[in-house]
C-alpha cells in the first residue's frame, strides 16, 4: 500500500470508529511477522499452562505483560498503522495501558459485557481508552470472536443488562480491530471442538490515566534499556504536563515553560 493509501484508509477508518465504535483493518500483518508472533504466543501459552502459571477467566487463557515476552511484542506497540489510530482518537500524547494475550478455549463461556473505561466515571462524552486487537487467528461468530454492540460508545455509560443484542467482530488472521473505549462489547462463544482463538489486545489510554500494567514495576531490565524513545514514551516514562516527574520537574528545565518530555537531555532513560 503506498502512503497516501494507507493514510486515506487510516482516515476512513477513524470516520467509521466514530460512527460504529469499532472498525476492522485488514491485512496489518504480513504472513511472516504474523507466523513469528502467533507462534511465539502459542510457545509461551504452553509454557505457563505447563509449569501451572497459567491464568483462566470464563475458559479463556490470558497473558499478561507480552512486553517480557519477546521483541515481536515491544515491536507491536508502536506500529506505524495501529499508532497512527491510535493518536487519531486518543492524540499525540497517549500512553500505552496493557498489551496481554485472549486465547479462546473451545468450551468457554460469554464474556460479561463491559467497557474498557468504566473504571472511569459516567458520563462518558469522549473516548479515554482505546483497545488495538490483533487478530493472529480468523476472528469469526463460531471462534469465540469477540462480540460488542454497534454504536453503544454514544450511550457514554455501561451496560446495565445483558439483555442487548450484539454482532460478532470478524477479520482475517493478520488484520487489526480497534474498539473505542466506551463501547459494550466482550468475549464471544468458542464453539469449535478443538480450535483455540488467539487475539493480542494493546490497550492504550489519555496520558493523565494510571496504566492497567505498571511497567516502571514489571518490566525486565533487558527490555526496558532496549527500548526506543517512542516505547519509553508509550510506556509513560517521559514527563506529561507536569505528571510523572522523578524528584520534582528536571533541574535543567528550570526557567523555563517546559513540563513535558524526557526526564533527561538526551531522551535516554536515567
Amino acid at each position: 500500500m503506498t502512503v497516501s493509501g494507507q493514510d486515506r484508509a487510516i482516515d476512513d477508518a477513524l470516520a467509521t470508529l466514530h460512527e460504529e465504535g469499532c472498525v476492522v483493518l485488514p491485512d496489518v500483518l504480513d504472513h511472516g511477522e504474523l507466523r513469528e508472533i502467533a507462534d511465539r504466543l502459542s510457545g509461551v501459552a504452553e509454557s505457563e499452562r505447563k509449569d501451572g502459571t497459567a491464568w483462566f477467566s470464563n475458559g479463556n487463557q490470558r497473558v499478561f505483560n507480552l512486553l517480557n515476552r519477546g521483541q515481536g511484542f515491544v515491536d507491536l506497540i508502536d506500529h506505524p498503522v495501529a499508532l497512527a489510530l491510535v493518536k487519531g482518537v486518543l492524540g499525540a500524547d497517549a500512553l500505552l495501558s496493557s498489551i496481554t494475550a485472549n486465547i479462546a478455549q473451545p468450551g468457554n463461556v460469554p464474556q460479561l459485557l463491559h467497557t474498557d473505561q468504566q473504571y472511569v466515571q459516567a458520563p462518558w462524552f469522549h473516548p479515554l481508552t482505546l483497545n488495538v486487537v490483533w487478530m493472529l487467528d480468523e476472528f469469526t461468530p463460531e471462534n469465540g470472536g469477540t462480540r460488542y454492540v454497534p454504536r453503544s460508545h454514544v450511550v457514554g455509560a455501561p451496560p446495565l443488562t445483558e439483555e442487548i443484542a450484539t454482532v460478532p467482530l470478524v477479520g482475517r488472521a493478520g488484520g487489526i480491530a480497534l474498539i473505542d473505549g466506551r463501547v459494550w462489547h466482550g468475549t464471544g462463544v468458542n464453539r469449535l471442538a478443538c480450535e483455540a482463538r488467539r487475539g493480542i489486545f494493546a490497550y492504550y489510554c489519555a496520558p493523565y490515566l494510571r496504566q492497567q500494567e505498571n511497567v516502571h514495576r514489571s518490566l525486565r531490565e533487558e527490555v526496558r534499556s532496549g527500548l526506543s524513545a517512542e516505547q519509553q514514551r508509550l510506556l509513560g516514562y517521559d514527563v506529561w504536563q507536569g505528571l510523572g516527574v522523578v524528584d520534582g520537574i528536571p533541574r535543567h528545565w528550570m526557567g523555563t515553560n517546559r513540563r513535558s518530555g524526557p526526564l533527561d537531555a538526551t531522551g535516554d532513560l536515567p
